[in-house]
């Protein structure tokens, strides 16, 4: 937080006076201690002592090293704070510098599995999308920066110890042509490879990664590529492997064919209808992409559900999603929590510190929502924790870069130490 603040000098001073020695006294021989403290601490310490940082993650196994390595080129990309609780479709929005993807190169290339360089190659390519890198790196770099990814993937994918098929590269080579504008020729190779991948639901989630990646002068290709991906789908033989291919492909096309999305919904929908095991997390996760799409469509999938524990339930998420929407235009918000179980005020209240972060939701006066404060206060720290934290990261957002700063955030450091 402190190297994010641009406060260079406080930073190396936490790494080198407590975040190190703390560090030295972890026992080598409990490796797997070790390890996860390391791939949570790898940011900071890459941020002050880079080179002493990838030597000490050389030493972990290949997979804890590369989770490391991604914590790193995510704080780097996003000038977020990895534990910080975000949504997983937030638009990277941080200005990028020649510098920095120089580094998220150079850590692409260290990485030995396969998804995690597919991966940062999408980060990548997402963070190269925004608007305030437009003129920030220009073609020749990002040509640089494509044909560096793009060589790494040639040479290490598919990697020899994990998946054997090409899926990893060929998505991959779809962001590295999406990032460099590639030609028309070049997107004939990746979409005629993706078709010909042999396990269904593997062609099914490449094809319809290539056809997101397409530019908007090949749209008749990606119409029918998704509509290829979509019937892929349909035969896969595993009802939850199926019912998540179809809400991955509906995530990804809220705002751009919310039609094709609704149909997507459904078809998720009849999967579960047919499942026989407990699908409590997975009529959630419905709901809640049915929520983002159309309120009507929402209601009337918990209409259809069959259990009536599975109908409250879904009720209850419904509840949770229409406060965080309406925050701050409720006339009486004791009134509105009154209706909230105090068991589902811990998850409102992740679900708003995710939207905070992502920048989705705008902050309040703190006064404004006061009364979400003294809800959590009746409630046992472990489920008011992420209230309480919503309150303090709303402040921060809203006053850290203004004159008040000093009359909100100090007071409340204060009361929480």
């Amino acid at each position: 937080r402190c190297s994010l603040a641009a406060r260079v000098d406080l930073t190396e001073r936490l790494v080198k006076e407590y975040l190190q020695p703390a560090l030295d006294q972890v026992p080598p021989g409990d490796r797997a201690y070790r390890s996860r403290v390391l791939i949570q601490v790898a940011p900071a310490l890459f941020r002050v002592q880079r080179i002493t940082c990838l030597e000490m993650l050389d030493g972990l196994d290949s997979d804890d090293r590369d989770a490391a390595l991604r914590e790193i080129a995510r704080f780097l990309l996003y000038s977020r704070v990895p534990s910080d609780p975000t949504e997983t479709s937030a638009d990277a929005d941080s200005e990028l510098s020649w510098d920095i993807l120089g580094q998220i190169v150079d850590l692409i290339e260290r990485m030995e599995t396969d998804w995690m360089i597919y991966a940062t190659a999408e980060d990548v390519a997402d963070a190269l999308q925004s608007s305030k890198n437009t003129y920030l790196v220009g073609t020749p770099q990002r040509e640089v920066i494509a044909h560096k990814i793009e060589a790494i993937a040639n040479l290490k994918l598919p990697m020899k110890r994990q998946i054997g098929h090409t899926g990893y590269r060929l998505a991959t080579l779809a962001q590295t042509l999406r990032i460099r504008k590639g030609r028309p020729a070049e997107w004939a190779t990746v979409i005629a490879d993706s078709r010909n991948l042999e396990n269904v639901a593997d062609r099914a989630l490449v094809m319809q990664i290539v056809a997101l990646c397409l530019p908007s002068g090949m749209n008749g290709q990606r119409t029918k590529l998704l509509a290829e991906a979509r019937a892929a789908i349909e035969t896969i033989p595993s009802e939850f492997d199926r019912f998540d291919h179809y809400l991955g492909l509906a995530e990804d096309l809220r705002g751009v064919d919310n039609g094709q999305c609704r149909e997507l919904v459904n078809a998720a929908a009849s999967v579960l209808a047919k499942s026989s095991e407990d699908i409590t997390s997975y009529q959630r996760r419905l709901v809640d992409l049915a929520y983002k799409i159309d309120e009507a469509l929402a209601k009337n999938l918990i209409d259809h559900f069959d259990d009536d524990e599975a109908k409250r339930s879904a009720q209850r998420q419904m509840r949770l999603l229409e406060v965080r929407k309406n925050l701050g235009a409720q006339e009486d918000a004791t009134k509105t929590l009154n209706q909230i179980r105090s068991r589902d005020l811990s998850r409102l209240g992740w679900s708003l510190v995710r939207a905070l972060n992502a920048g989705r939701f705008q902050s309040f006066h703190p006064s404004d929502i006061r009364p979400y404060l003294a809800a959590a206060a009746g409630q046992s720290l472990r489920q008011s924790y992420s209230i309480l934290l919503w309150y303090i990261e709303n402040a921060v957002v809203r006053f850290a870069k203004t004159d008040q700063a000093a009359s909100f955030l100090r007071p409340m450091l204060d009361a929480t130490i």
